[in-house]
C-alpha cells in the first residue's frame, strides 16, 4: 500500500511539473510576440519652393516622436538644407528598432534658434545674396510637426523603409511684415499638412519632358493629385491662412530648362498631373501664377487618369502649346 502511495504521489508531482513546464513556455512564447522588435529606417525629401532667389532652405530636427515617444534610432541633431534633396534624393534621419505593431503618428521637433552647430537661427531660409532669413514663428524657439502618417506596420525582425516628404511649397511664405526676415513658416496646422510619410517601397516615379517651341512662362510647375481631387476654382487661388496655392497636391516637381520633370515617392493608385506657369512679373526673384499649360499627350495617356504602380516608372511625353491665363 505505502508503495502504490508513493507511486501516486510522484506521478502527481511529475504531471504537475510537466504542466507548469508547458505553461511557461505558452507563457514565454507570448510575450516573445509582444515584445518582437522590427526596424524602422526614416528618411526625409523635399518638393521645390517657388522663387528663384532662394539657395537653400534649411531645418533643423532635434528629435523624432513616434505615435509620441521618442525615436531611439535618430541620428542626433541635424541641420538639413531640404533644398539639396529633390528627385529622390533624400538624407537619413535614423534607422533603429521599433516593438512590432502599427503606428500612425511621427513628429519632427524642430530647433528654431540654434543650428546643430550652435549657430542662429535654426530653420532658415538662405537667399542668393547669402543672407539667412529666419523661419520662426512668433519668436518661438522650438516647434512641433506633428502628422499623419497612415498606419506604420513595424513586423517583428523585418525593416520598415519610411520617406517623409517635406514640401517646402506649403511650409515657407513669403513674410510681407516689414521686418529683417522676408519669409516665414507658415501656420502651425499648416505646416503639419505640408510633411507626407509614404512607404519607399510601395512607392513610384512619374517622369517626362514638356517640350516646347516657344518659351511661355519664367518657370512651370508640375503638381500631382490624386484622381478626381483637383479643383482649378480653389486650388490656383490661396488657401487657408497663409494663402497656399495648390494646397491639396500630393507632391510637385518644378520643370527644368529642357522641359523634364520628375515626380517621385508616388503611393501606388491613380493621379492626374496639372502644370501651371509662372512668370516674374516686377523682377523681385518671386514667380506669379500666370495660368495653366495648354498640352497635347504624344503618347496618348490620359494627364487624369495616370496609373502608378509600386517599384514602377511612367514616362509621358508632352508638347506644350500655350498658355490658358488666370
Amino acid at each position: 500500500m505505502m508503495n502504490i502511495r508513493i507511486k501516486s504521489i510522484f506521478t502527481f508531482i511529475m504531471l504537475l511539473v510537466v504542466s507548469l513546464f508547458f505553461t511557461q513556455c505558452a507563457k514565454d512564447d507570448d510575450i516573445a510576440a509582444k515584445d518582437g522588435n522590427g526596424t524602422l529606417r526614416l528618411e526625409i525629401t523635399d518638393g521645390p519652393i517657388d522663387d528663384a532667389s532662394v539657395a537653400g532652405a534649411f531645418v533643423t530636427v532635434t528629435e523624432i516622436k513616434v505615435d509620441g515617444k521618442s525615436y531611439e534610432g535618430f541620428q542626433g541633431k541635424q541641420t538639413i538644407d531640404l533644398l539639396a534633396y529633390q528627385k529622390g534624393a533624400v538624407a537619413l534621419l535614423g534607422t533603429g528598432e521599433l516593438e512590432a505593431g502599427t503606428y500612425t503618428n511621427l513628429t519632427l521637433v524642430l530647433d528654431y534658434s540654434k543650428d546643430a552647430a550652435g549657430n542662429a537661427p535654426g530653420c532658415y531660409v538662405l537667399t542668393k545674396d547669402n543672407k539667412k532669413h529666419d523661419l520662426s514663428l512668433n519668436g518661438s524657439s522650438t516647434n512641433e510637426v506633428t502628422f499623419a502618417a497612415g498606419s506604420i506596420n513595424i513586423e517583428k525582425e523585418n525593416q520598415t523603409d519610411l520617406v517623409l516628404d517635406f514640401d517646402l511649397r506649403k511650409a515657407i511664405k513669403a513674410d510681407m511684415s516689414g521686418g529683417e526676415s522676408k519669409y516665414a513658416f507658415v501656420t502651425g496646422a499648416e505646416l503639419n499638412a505640408a510633411v507626407r510619410a509614404v512607404k519607399k517601397g510601395s512607392t513610384g516615379i512619374v517622369k517626362g519632358s514638356a517640350s516646347s517651341s516657344t518659351n511661355f512662362a519664367d518657370q512651370v510647375v508640375v503638381y500631382a493629385y490624386k484622381k478626381g481631387t483637383y479643383d482649378a476654382n480653389v486650388e490656383m487661388k490661396g488657401q487657408g491662412t497663409s494663402m497656399v496655392e495648390f494646397a491639396n497636391a500630393v507632391t510637385s516637381a518644378k520643370v527644368d530648362a529642357s522641359g523634364n520633370f520628375e515626380l517621385h515617392f508616388l503611393e501606388e493608385g491613380d493621379y492626374e498631373l496639372h502644370f501651371a506657369a509662372y512668370d516674374d512679373t516686377n523682377n523681385d526673384g518671386s514667380y506669379e501664377l500666370k495660368g495653366s499649360l495648354m498640352l497635347n499627350i504624344l503618347a496618348g495617356l490620359d494627364l487624369n487618369a495616370i496609373s502608378v504602380g509600386a517599384n514602377a516608372t511612367v514616362t509621358l511625353d508632352i508638347s506644350v502649346t500655350g498658355v490658358l491665363p488666370l
